[in-house]
């Protein structure tokens, strides 16, 4: 946070980029209230920006919370709600047996949580939070997809966001790191590939971060 209000003081020599941050309760390892409905969820983050009087914004979310369209350009990390017909999500995070020291960290700390696993077993359901490429439209989104999510299968989502609207999966016949060296420029999605990074790991790393500010700003200015 400190990190984003210093680059935003700067980017507008007043300090009027301000941000919001919004914690989803049911999922923050907390007894709290069932999770809400994509559509609810996304009426009540209208109705705080409305409440402020923000009618211009740019929206960033994690993870779980990606699944939230708005009239906005958007930024998603680690999203797990592109591809979401995919096995890799449903038995990474319900199914698997962990081996590995990060799949023990997201089962103890993440899968088996009351809260989390009353959301995802009652309140989940694929249909209603999988994102397509045409919900987008033609917003600016750029998705940072880590080469080691422990979650996601990130090389499928990102040959998916980067193919050509008119070329069907079955065609797509690039080198699977083509997703990974795309440039960014600002414009339509856009894919930033992390190559060191597991699932959540982007704020862990200073240079990734410097990223993710920099296209905040960028998406920012745009809407000025």
């Amino acid at each position: 946070m400190k990190e984003f209000k210093e680059a935003s003081d700067a980017e507008s020599e007043g300090g009027t980029i301000g941000f919001i941050a919004l914690k989803n309760m049911p999922i923050s390892f907390r007894l709290t209230h069932a999770f809400q409905e994509r559509q609810e969820l996304c009426d009540e983050i209208l109705t705080i920006l409305t409440y402020h009087e923000w009618m211009s914004f740019v929206l960033m979310s994690h993870s779980y919370g990606t699944d939230c369209i708005k009239d906005c350009s958007m930024i998603h990390l680690d999203p797990v709600t592109w591809l979401l017909h995919l096995p890799e999500v449903a038995y990474n995070f319900t199914r698997r047996i962990p081996r590995e020291a990060n799949e023990y960290q997201l089962c103890y700390f993440a899968c088996t949580d009351i809260g989390v696993a009353h959301n995802l077993a009652r309140h989940f359901f694929w249909a209603e939070s999988i994102l397509w490429k045409e919900e987008v439209g033609n917003r600016k989104m750029t998705v940072l997809l880590g080469a080691k999510d422990v979650i996601v299968n990130t090389e499928a989502v990102g040959g998916y966001l980067t193919r050509e609207d008119a070329i069907q999966a079955i065609d797509d016949h690039r080198d699977s790191q083509s997703c990974k060296t795309q440039k960014w420029s600002g414009n339509g999605i856009e894919v930033v590939w992390l190559p060191e990074c597991d699932h959540a790991e982007v704020v862990d790393h200073k240079e990734y971060r410097k990223q993710v500010l920099d296209v905040t700003m960028q998406y920012c200015s745009a809407r000025e």
